[in-house]
């Protein structure tokens, strides 16, 4: 008798999620239908223009600010049913952006609006806010997808860039990412063929998120890809997953392949889906990488990448491509120097791990190519490059190698260094290779520190680790404490230094050591027990003033107070609870709960943030960087990103991009600089920018603003140098560039820039 209410009550309970997910469902037949009997339907013809009402330049004023402090609150249903279009379309962009649980019902009401542009954004924020009643949500942006295809609408033209509603629905419903969503994505793909591009993206999205794809899924990309319409992006999704079942390894060696031959997008999704097929790849990789008559540097970055995927195998067709593609005598001069052929050598070099009898002479020779001081800087830098690369591979785990502590003839250069690193990392850090680590996680270099530093990661042999560590919280660079923060928040167990054992270790050689598991020490008790000494140190880094939009240490730092269980630290923690920065007050929460506080809860009821964005102008601003290999030209386009736009010309102004190293290049993907420091954690001591995401997409040449998180912006920008989809909708969109910023390399300086207007 007792049982019986329970019993109803979980019924009763049920039944409105049964009535949700039937609808869903049911939803998601009839957009079937609805997409299918559209796709066949005449093309879209243009749209005329919605009427413009008189500009509400205090409304605009305030919808910017409310987007600008994250307060939805601000925004009202007198905006959402403005017959300006202007007001609705910032009023929906506000929204978008801060995407929280307060905008959900207005973003889903932005969906039934008439104009493209408030569809687009509506459709963005769902995706960014899509969490609960996510099923709901994919049934909601699937029939609009339905009923705007079916009207026939144009894309939706703003001033230089083109924002579709229909590439954000799929896009959104990649960001949903629920089994309902990924089915619904896989239709597409059989229907029309700009839809099914974007539903290949989007389930690129899913495959990002869940590391994983159902196979009736893999195996509708793999027919639309060898499908006669060649769906250009089927193969993306693949390239966004680790491995797949060996039973679709043939069929995508089959399909990828052909996509080769195509000289759209497929050819290059093809490349970078290859390594899934296995060691089959090889051969047919080792072959683009040394076409350059047909294949273009980036391509065969990826394709080199690939190959160091593919084991024993990879590794020889990589030495095989050197071979045949290293220029002799000669030709290795500093037009081929600073040219874009230089990447894919580069590439291939970092991606050999040993090289064979065959191999041996060339990088023999490499690692003693004369590094003339009457070349440039920049060729000098490239020069250097090839010789530690070579020497680092010749060396095995031997740090006493004679080419590679000849590699750099500064013999306190960066250059020499990092290779010396690598090699140690190759085998267990004990006797004198313990010894040279410690000089090197001491380093003045911060770049050679950090990289020493991040060897105790997966290392675990190392006995002085705790000391090692706590010198690192000590330090006054942020990139430094991050680092070890870092580390002791993923390994605690290096926060105590190893007993020392019994075992006589030899140091007659630095590659004398014993040969016991370097997982012997690893403790089977997680609790961590760390010395006094780091206890104290971590204190001290939490109490030192970082920058503002030093971000980054300050997240590590609590990561670390919490794994630690550093109770007297706890005051740390709830300062970054009332924190400006969501992603500070985050950790913070996740720190205190860590503590015992199960419920606790950061949250701030209004942040006033202090960057404002300018009204005046909405042109393009044009920049010429010129660096050590010539002048590189960027274009800043302030209509959709106008607050980040405003703070890197404010930067360019006072001359801070003025003899800036690049500090990250990796061939065929990024170029990254805004940091003075050159380690990745340098900063403009400027607040942090609000993030300024639009449903817009990252293609070869556009520009980005480097993040450690959500709205941690500054003065770090990278140019894409290829089609990357994944970072679509995640990162502020600022510009465009013109050609020749892939001749870039690590350590080349930007001299100057130019502000042209």
């Amino acid at each position: 008798m007792v049982e019986a209410p329970n019993v109803r009550g979980k019924l009763f309970l049920s039944a409105p999620l049964c009535l949700r997910v039937c609808r869903a469902w049911s939803a998601v037949a009839f957009i079937a239908a609805a997409l299918s009997f559209s796709a066949c339907r005449k093309k879209p013809h243009a749209e005329k223009n919605p009427p413009v009402s008189q500009h509400h330049s205090q409304r605009i004023a305030a919808l910017a600010a409310a987007e600008i402090n994250r307060d939805s609150r601000v925004v009202t249903v007198d905006d959402l049913m403005s017959r300006d279009v202007e007001v609705r379309r910032r009023a929906m962009q506000a929204l978008a952006r801060v995407a929280d649980q307060t905008a959900r019902s207005a973003l889903e009401r932005g969906l039934s609006d008439e104009d493209g542009q408030v569809v687009a954004w509506a459709a963005f924020g769902l995706g960014r806010a899509c969490d609960k009643d996510s099923d709901l949500a994919v049934a909601q942006l699937a029939l609009r997808a339905a009923t705007w295809f079916a009207a026939e609408h144009a894309p939706t033209v703003v001033d230089r860039f083109t924002i579709q509603p229909i590439s954000a629905i799929a896009d959104a419903l990649g960001r949903c990412g629920t089994t309902l969503a990924e089915s619904t994505l896989r239709t597409w793909l059989r229907l029309d063929k700009s839809l099914a591009q974007r539903a290949a993206l989007a389930l690129g999205t899913i495959a990002g998120k869940q590391h994983r794809l159902e196979n009736t899924t893999l195996v509708a990309l793999l027919e639309a890809a060898d499908s006669k319409d060649h769906l250009t992006t089927a193969l993306f999704p693949l390239t966004r997953l680790a491995a797949v079942e060996t039973n679709v390894q043939k069929r995508l060696l089959s399909v990828a392949t052909r996509a080769l031959s195509s000289k759209t997008d497929a050819q290059r999704y093809g490349i970078r889906a290859l390594p899934l097929a296995g060691e089959n790849a090889a051969p047919i990789l080792e072959h683009t990488l040394c076409d350059n008559a047909n294949y273009d540097p980036e391509l065969r970055a990826d394709a080199a990448r690939g190959l160091s995927r593919l084991g024993d195998p990879g590794q020889q067709s990589l030495g095989h491509a050197l071979v045949r593609l290293l220029p002799r005598g000669s030709a290795l001069n500093p037009t081929w120097l600073t040219s874009s052929d230089f990447g894919p050598i580069s590439e291939i070099l970092d991606s050999l791990n040993y090289g064979d009898a065959e191999l041996r002479p060339l990088l023999e020779n490499l690692a003693k190519i004369n590094v003339q001081e009457t070349n440039s800087a920049a060729v000098q830098r490239r020069l250097l490059s090839l010789r530690c690369q070579a020497a680092s591979i010749l060396a095995g785990s031997t740090v006493t190698a004679p080419l590679l502590i000849a590699c750099d003839p500064n013999k306190d250069g960066r250059q020499g260094a990092l290779a010396i690193s690598h090699v140690l990392g190759r085998a267990p850090i004990r006797g004198r290779r313990a010894q040279l680590y410690d000089r090197l996680a001491h380093s003045p270099d911060l770049v050679v520190r950090e990289s020493a530093l991040r060897w105790l990661r997966s290392h675990p042999e190392v006995r002085e680790s705790a000391r090692i560590l706590t010198d690192a919280l000590g330090a006054e660079f942020p990139g430094v404490v991050a680092t070890a923060a870092g580390i002791v928040a993923e390994h605690p167990e290096r926060a105590q230094n190893l007993p020392q054992t019994s075992k006589v270790q030899s140091s007659s050689s630095d590659d004398s050591h014993d040969h016991e598991d370097s997982h012997d020490h690893e403790t089977s008790d997680r609790a961590p027990h760390p010395t006094p000494e780091l206890l104290l140190a971590l204190a001290q880094a939490t109490h030192r003033a970082w920058q503002a939009d030093a971000v980054d240490v300050r997240v590590q730092l609590a990561d670390a107070v919490a794994t630690l269980g550093a109770l007297s630290e706890k005051p740390y923690l709830e300062e970054l609870c009332q924190s400006k920065s969501g992603v500070l007050r985050k950790h913070a929460e996740l720190a205190l709960r860590h503590f015992g506080e199960a419920k606790r809860q950061c949250v701030v009821t209004k942040v006033v943030s202090e960057n404002a964005a300018p009204q005046d102008n909405e042109d393009p601003v044009h920049l010429r960087f010129h660096s050590e290999i010539g002048s590189l030209d960027l274009w800043l386009e302030p209509q959709i990103a106008p607050i980040a736009v405003a703070r890197l010309v404010e930067l360019t102004k006072g001359g801070y991009f003025d003899n800036m190293p690049v500090h990250r290049v990796v061939s065929g993907f990024v170029v990254q600089l805004g940091d003075r420091v050159g380690d990745g954690y340098g900063v403009a001591g400027r607040e942090p920018l609000r993030d300024e995401l639009a449903p817009l997409s990252f293609g070869a040449g556009d520009v980005g603003l480097a993040l450690s998180g959500p709205d941690t912006g500054s003065s770090q920008f990278f140019v894409v140098l290829g089609p990357h989809p994944h970072l679509d909708g995640d990162y502020t969109r600022v510009g465009r560039v013109d050609a020749g910023w892939d001749r870039l390399v690590v350590g080349d300086v930007i001299q100057r820039v130019e502000l042209l207007f």
